[in-house]
C-alpha cells in the first residue's frame, strides 16, 4: 500500500525501514512499555525475594514481551502490534503467591502453565476457524473494555499508593519515602505535559531515576549489586518450583481474558488504520502468540502479555506503522533481557519510587478504562450490570477475613478478586441481555 493510500501513515506495514531508524523507533516503543519496568521489581519486593532473584523476573519480562512482540510483527499477526506485561497476570500472581503458602510463586507458575497451555490448545483447535473470533469480538465492546480495565487495576491498588507511603521500617519514612515518590510523580507528568513524542516516552525512566537519586542523598543505594551480577542472565526452567492446584488453574484462566478482548480490540484499532483486513485467521494467530508467550513467561517465570494503547499511539505520533519497527523493538527487549545488570538496574531502586511511578501509572489506565465507557449507551440494563460489577468487586475487598475463613477456598479467591467477581458479572451482561429480550414485557 502507498502513501497516497493510507494518508494516516508515511511507512506501511510491510515498508522496510533503515536499520539506525528502526532501532530508534524501537527504543521508542520500548520506553513506552512502562508496566514492565515496574511491576517485576514490585512483585519480587512484595514477596520479599532476594535481589538476584528479582533481576531474573525483570529478565524474564523483558525476554517474553520481545518474543510475543517478534511473533506478532513477522510470524502470526503481521502488524505492528507490541505486547507487553499484562498487569492481571500480574495481580493474579501476586495474591496466589500470597494466598498459597510457603511454595506461592511454585503454585502460582505451575498452575499458569497448565492455563496457558489449555488456551493454546483452544486457540491451536480453532486456529482461522470464525467461532471463537467471533465471540471474542462479541466482548469487544466499550463497556467490557472499559470495565475490565478498571476492575484489573482496582486488584492492584494495594501495591501502588501503600508502598509509596511505606511502612515505619523503611528507610526514610515517612518524609524522604513521600517526597521521593512525589518527585517521581511530578517528573512523569511533567515529561507527559510539556515533552515531545520521545520526551513522553522516556518520562518514566528518567522519573524512577530522579527519584531514586533524590532517595540516595539521605539513604545511599549500594551499586555493588549491579557489579557483582553476572553479565548474562541463565534462563532456568520452573525456577520457583512446580506445583499445580485446580482451584488457581481456574483463576489463571479466567484472569488471562481480559487480555485476550482488549487485545483483539487493538488488532482492529491497528488494522483499521493500516487499512489491513483483519481475518479469523490474523485474529487466532494473535491469540496464538499471546499463548505462547503465556507458556514461555511461566516455565521460565515472567508475566504474560497484552497490547498496550501507548504503543498504539506511537503509530499514530510518528507516522510509522512498519513491523519491521515492532520487530526491532522485541529483538532488543530480548538483548536486554539477557544482559544481566540491566535488571539489576531496576532492583535497587527503592521501593517507594517504584510505587509512585505505579501509582500514576495505574491511575492513568483507570481513566482510560472509564474513556473508552464514553461509548457506551447507558440504558437501565448496562448501568446495573456495570454498578453491580463495580460494587461486587469492590465490596468483596472489605469482607471480614473470618467470614472468608467460613468458605470454600475457589469462592474465597473469586470473592478477592476483583478482575474475576466482577468479570464475571459482567460476562453474564449479553446472555442477560438476550434473554430479557426475549422475555416479554412485564405490564
Amino acid at each position: 500500500m502507498t502513501k497516497s493510500e493510507n494518508a494516516m501513515f508515511d511507512v506501511n506495514v510491510d515498508d522496510k525501514v533503515p536499520v539506525g531508524k528502526a532501532t530508534f523507533l524501537g527504543i521508542q516503543h520500548i520506553l513506552g512499555m512502562t508496566g514492565m519496568f515496574v511491576l517485576p521489581g514490585i512483585l519480587g519486593r512484595a514477596l520479599h525475594l532476594p535481589v538476584d532473584e528479582i533481576a531474573y523476573l525483570y529478565a524474564v519480562t523483558f525476554i517474553t514481551a520481545g518474543i510475543a512482540t517478534i511473533l506478532q510483527a513477522v510470524f502470526l499477526l503481521r502488524l505492528p502490534i507490541i505486547q507487553s506485561t499484562f498487569a492481571g497476570n500480574f495481580a493474579a500472581i501476586i495474591s496466589v503467591a500470597h494466598i498459597a503458602g510457603p511454595n506461592g510463586l511454585a503454585v502460582a507458575y505451575g498452575s499458569l502453565l497448565i492455563a496457558s497451555l489449555i488456551w493454546l490448545a483452544i486457540f491451536a483447535l480453532t486456529f482461522g476457524g470464525k467461532t471463537l473470533s467471533t465471540v471474542i469480538k462479541h466482548f469487544d465492546l466499550p463497556l467490557y473494555r472499559g470495565m475490565l480495565i478498571i476492575l484489573v487495576m482496582l486488584q492492584l491498588m494495594n501495591v501502588a499508593f501503600p508502598n509509596w507511603i511505606a511502612t515505619p521500617a523503611t528507610p526514610g519514612f515517612p518524609f524522604i519515602t513521600s517526597i521521593s515518590g512525589l518527585i517521581t510523580v511530578l517528573i512523569i507528568i511533567f515529561c507527559a505535559a510539556r515533552g515531545g513524542t520521545f520526551t513522553k516516552s522516556l518520562g518514566i525512566l528518567f522519573a524512577i531515576m530522579c527519584g531514586t537519586l533524590f532517595y540516595a542523598l539521605f539513604e545511599p543505594i549500594s551499586l555493588q549489586p549491579v557489579l557483582d551480577a553476572p553479565l548474562l542472565t541463565t534462563l532456568k526452567p520452573l525456577p520457583f518450583g512446580f506445583e499445580v492446584k485446580t482451584e488457581y488453574v481456574i483463576i489463571f484462566l479466567v484472569t488471562q481474558i481480559p487480555s485476550f478482548i482488549a487485545s483483539v480490540s487493538m488488532y482492529g484499532v491497528v488494522s483499521r488504520w493500516t487499512q489491513r483486513d483483519l481475518t479469523a485467521k490474523s485474529v487466532s494467530g494473535g491469540l496464538l502468540g499471546i499463548s505462547l508467550a503465556s507458556i514461555f513467561a511461566s516455565v521460565f517465570g515472567g508475566f504474560t502479555t497484552i497490547v498496550y494503547p501507548d504503543n498504539i499511539g506511537i503509530l499514530k505520533s510518528t507516522r510509522i506503522a512498519s513491523r519491521f519497527t515492532t520487530l526491532s523493538a522485541g529483538l532488543l527487549l530480548i538483548v536486554l533481557g539477557f544482559f544481566a545488570k540491566a535488571g539489576m538496574l531496576f532492583v535497587i531502586a527503592p521501593l517507594p519510587v517504584l510505587a509512585a511511578a505505579a501509582t500514576i501509572l495505574f491511575g492513568i489506565i483507570i481513566v482510560h478504562g472509564i474513556e473508552l465507557m464514553a461509548e457506551v449507551k447507558w440504558d437501565q440494563l448496562n448501568l446495573m450490570i456495570a454498578g453491580l460489577a463495580i460494587t461486587v468487586a469492590l465490596g468483596g475487598l472489605f469482607i471480614s477475613q473470618p467470614a472468608l475463613d467460613q468458605m470454600p477456598l475457589l469462592v474465597r479467591l473469586i470473592i478477592k478478586q476483583p478482575i474475576i467477581s466482577g468479570g464475571l458479572i459482567l460476562l453474564c451482561g449479553s446472555p442477560l441481555r438476550w434473554l430479557l429480550n426475549k422475555t416479554p414485557t412485564l405490564v
